[in-house]
């Protein structure tokens, strides 16, 4: 229990923290990846069943450098200039390894009956070297600023899923249970800032510790999620007569379903930091500097620790950890039937309440007042599409559907993530509400053949309350989250693909695929109290989005 701890406490703790700080350059080793799979058909006491198995092993490294540059408004009215402001490099190491298992079994209990269970785990583990140099508008200084991660992530999932054929129709069902986690077992900071020479001190100069807000931490984290998907679905055939694309499906049909979702969160945190006390101590300047100045794994190692120039403080903030919950449940009914003149139209509603909870506290600690964020809402949602056959391989199709954005967990806990490459922190707003999109679209689709296809489709998008990042006015210019008014897309998107068989035998596995999306988007900032422009693009919101691909089939 942390908070109980005396000043010698952690002085002892401080002390059996490793010694690990400083970066090097190393060559990294070429990416390793192995990969097995196997799976058969067979019978077992008189019933077909499947088994497909699959594990991967894969080990990569990523260099990055980057150069940014930032700018601020100085000076007042006529006189407001925009001058660059900070312009660091960044240099990033990050090294990779993923681990995957897959058991997929599948079995045909009786005619018109049949189970299958999917289990599929996924790790990965990041380990993150990082260092930023350049100036500092802030302080006006060069600065220098490492740090190391290592997070390990895991996701587990196990699926269980049924069909069956009654007299009165078709069953559909379908459970999951899903276990994930985050460690972020120690992360490192340490900052160096530039100190002059001065003659009047005799001080020669150079880079020196300092215990900014970003430097000399060490970080530990720890996130757990447990989700629980259930859902069940009737599909009722209104006649006998079968769809041609689809032999399994009637006509015409009436589908009744429910879906249940559950999902909670456990995130804490702790952040401590070692704290300069060789100017409280007393110790000549000569020291302090060749101190300061020294490795990290140096400045903060035994000596500096057992004589008390440094010491560890608890620097958890009251709004580091926080539980969430999420709980979806959805009932809808749904009509699909062949029309004359080749139409084929389909109708329904979804009616879906849904409630995200945030509680903001921080761990062990007593009598400390919990924050919490508990939006919910109950919508009803409509969907309708109308489908006319060209021909037998063409077709037009036009669909209006309603959909909520709900703010995830982050977005509603005003727990701060730190900044990352000197980019801005990271905080929640409890106050967000769910959103809701009415998207309208039409689409025109060719399958010249069953491995080739070509479509354009035009569609509008309205927001109402669209979930936005913003950066709050401030000396750190916080990143996070609220609602707008509105918001609206308006787009095109082509979509291809085509074998290469015309190429020659080798290229009848080939194929050449890709789609393109032209989108103009508009925020409505009525109301709005801070506005820089009278227009903008929704955040996030690519003008357009390109996409290709070459692959083997």
């Amino acid at each position: 229990r942390l908070l109980s701890r005396s000043r010698d406490d952690f002085k002892a703790l401080g002390q059996q923290f490793a010694r690990t700080w400083d970066v090097s350059t190393q060559t990294a080793p070429p990416p390793l990846s192995v990969s097995l799979a196997a799976g058969r058909p067979f019978t077992l006491l008189g019933r077909k069943m499947g088994v497909l198995s699959a594990l991967a092993y894969r080990q990569s490294w990523l260099n990055q450098t980057v150069e940014r540059t930032s700018a601020r408004v100085r000076g007042e009215g006529a006189d407001r200039v925009v001058e660059a402001d900070d312009t660091q490099r960044i240099e990033r190491l990050e090294r990779t390894i993923n681990l995957s298992g897959l058991l997929e079994l599948d079995a045909e209990l009786a005619p018109g009956h049949r189970v299958w269970s999917t289990t599929l785990l996924l790790r990965s583990t990041d380990d993150i070297t990082r260092q930023r140099t350049g100036f500092d508008g802030d302080q006006m200084t060069d600065i220098r600023v490492n740090r190391l991660e290592w997070v390990e992530r895991m996701l587990l999932d196990q699926i269980l899923r049924g069909q069956h054929a009654t007299p009165l129709g078709r069953v559909d069902w379908a459970y999951a249970l899903s276990l994930a986690t985050r460690d972020e077992p120690d992360r490192r900071s340490t900052r160096y800032d530039y100190e002059p020479p001065s003659q009047a001190s005799g001080d020669p100069g150079g880079y020196r510790m300092y215990d900014r807000p970003e430097g000399n931490q060490r970080f530990y984290s720890a996130m757990d999620d447990v989700g629980h998907d259930a859902r069940v679905g009737w599909t009722v055939p209104l006649t006998d007569a079968r769809r041609a694309d689809a032999p399994d499906e009637p006509t015409q049909a009436l589908k009744l379903g429910a879906r249940f979702t559950r999902r909670e969160r456990e995130s804490t945190t702790y952040r401590f930091r070692f704290l300069d006390r060789l100017g409280e101590l007393g110790v000549d300047p000569a020291t302090r500097r060749a101190v300061l100045g020294a490795n990290p794994n140096t400045t903060l190692g035994e000596e500096s620790l057992r004589n008390g120039w440094f010491e560890l403080r608890d620097n958890t903030q009251p709004t580091d950890s926080y539980t969430g919950r999420e709980t979806v449940a959805a009932a809808y009914a749904m009509g699909e039937a062949e029309l004359p003149w080749n139409l084929r139209a389909m109708a329904g509603l979804r009616v879906e309440y849904g409630e995200v909870a945030v509680i903001t506290q921080r761990p062990f600690a007593a009598n400390a007042e919990a924050l919490e964020s508990a939006p919910d809402s109950t919508e009803l949602l409509p969907a309708a599409t109308l489908t006319w056959a060209l021909s037998d391989t063409m077709q037009l199709r036009g669909g209006y559907t309603q959909t909520l954005i709900r703010p995830d967990f982050h977005e509603l806990s005003p727990a701060q993530k730190d900044p990352v490459d000197g980019d801005r922190p990271v905080k929640g707003n409890p106050d967000l509400k769910s959103g809701l999109i009415r998207h309208l679209d039409l689409r025109w689709e060719w399958y010249p053949s069953p491995r080739e296809s070509l479509s354009v489709a035009g569609f509008f998008k309205a927001f109402e309350d669209p979930i936005e990042a913003t950066i709050n006015a401030g000396a750190d210019g916080t990143l996070s989250f609220r609602n707008s008014a509105g918001a609206s897309n308006l787009g095109l998107e082509i979509e291809a693909r085509k074998q290469l068989g015309f190429l020659g035998n080798w290229g009848e596995d080939l194929f050449v695929a890709g789609n393109l999306a032209l989108i103009r988007s508009e925020v409505d900032l009525s109301g709005d109290s801070v506005v820089t422009s009278k227009s903008r693009p929704l955040e996030g919101q690519s003008p357009y989005v390109l996409n290709l691909q070459l692959g083997w089939e």
